[in-house]
């Protein structure tokens, strides 16, 4: 309803709005990856250049002191993720991101990170944005970075590294794993016998919309309104024109029950950002840390609520387990040393 009094709610038909919310979400995206690109290719030659003087007393001397490039360092270690214990079958000898050299470990007492040699001119061309594809250099890096990854928490507890993290060398790996072991050792033993499993509960707003119309007593007589009491009558008008509000909260009602016994049986819990779009849009998304003794569980209360999604439209949507990326926080960047 305008300030004039039109009501202009029917000249915006559903199509107009998924017209309108897909483009908005189309240039949203091509924003986003224009930024993470810029983002990336700034934070690998900071990586590159990092042993570079940050100060210079004249301009004259500033030129100078340019770091020429065939000066600057040609590979790096690049670090997959810290195991407890030797790192027996955390993927050594496989292909890490190339190119560089086979993975391997680096260890210190019962600690041991999970490296391969990476090529660094290869890591910063590779964020250019015409290398932004399918096939491209970054895409087949952040595949090998999840193998090993997985590799290595299939193997021992894991503490998982973000994707891109590039040492000097192996030493200022063995350096960091001795001045943070106390946190590592804490870490790990948080995440011990756990795995991250991924939650996401759908909707198919479709469903939804006939299974809490079906349940509102407001149904007595035909569809035309003849044959029903006044009050029954305007029950329903009613019921139509605040359907959506119902939708909304059965949904809500419905994520709260299932999150609640999800919290209940996870060792600690993230929420992180819903997805858009699909034909059934996630309403809730998180990470949790499960007991691989209640993995069964877990899966146990999917099934409960997905078994009546055909009709109340609601489903839980589990993939896992995985490494515990968002359980673990120290994250051993070459700067920290």
């Amino acid at each position: 309803m305008t300030a004039d009094g039109l009501d202009l709610s029917g000249l915006v038909t559903d199509a107009d709005l998924r017209s309108l919310l897909a483009g908005v979400r189309r240039e949203g995206v091509q924003l986003a990856h224009s930024r993470l690109v810029t983002a990336y290719a700034e934070a690998l030659v900071q990586a590159v250049t990092r042993q570079q003087p940050q100060r210079h007393d004249s301009p004259a001397a500033a030129e100078t002191a340019e770091t020429p490039m065939a000066e600057m360092p040609q590979t790096g270690c690049y670090l997959y993720a810290v195991v407890a214990g030797d790192g027996t079958g955390a993927a050594t000898g496989d292909a890490g991101v190339e190119p560089g050299g086979a993975v391997e470990v680096v260890t210190v007492d019962d600690l041991s990170a999970v490296v391969s040699e990476v090529d660094l001119v290869a890591m910063r061309e590779g964020g250019s944005a015409e290398q932004i594809t399918e096939d491209g250099w970054l895409a087949t890096a952040v595949r090998a970075h999840e193998r090993v990854v997985l590799a290595a928490f299939h193997s021992a507890p894991t503490v998982p590294m973000r994707f891109g993290i590039v040492h000097p060398d192996r030493a200022s790996v063995l350096r960091l794993l001795t001045e943070h072991a106390g946190d590592l050792r804490e870490q790990l033993r948080t995440v011990a016998a756990s795995a991250e499993w991924s939650v996401r509960v759908r909707i198919d707003t479709d469903v939804v919309a006939r299974y809490v119309a079906d349940g509102a007593d407001v149904s007595d007589g035909d569809g035309d309104g003849a044959g029903v009491t006044g009050r029954a009558y305007l029950l329903r008008e009613r019921a139509r024109r605040d359907i959506d509000d119902r939708v909304h909260t059965y949904v809500r009602r419905r994520v709260d029950e299932v999150t609640q016994q999800l919290a209940a049986l996870a060792q600690d819990v993230v929420v992180t950002p819903a997805p858009s779009g699909g034909a059934c849009p996630a309403v809730f998304s998180a990470a949790y840390l499960v007991a691989r003794g209640d993995e069964d569980r877990l899966i146990a209360i999917a099934d409960g609520v997905s078994g009546f999604a055909d009709a109340m439209g609601v489903t839980v949507e589990v993939t896992g387990p995985w490494p515990p990326y968002h359980f673990t926080t120290l994250r051993l960047e070459a700067h920290d040393a």
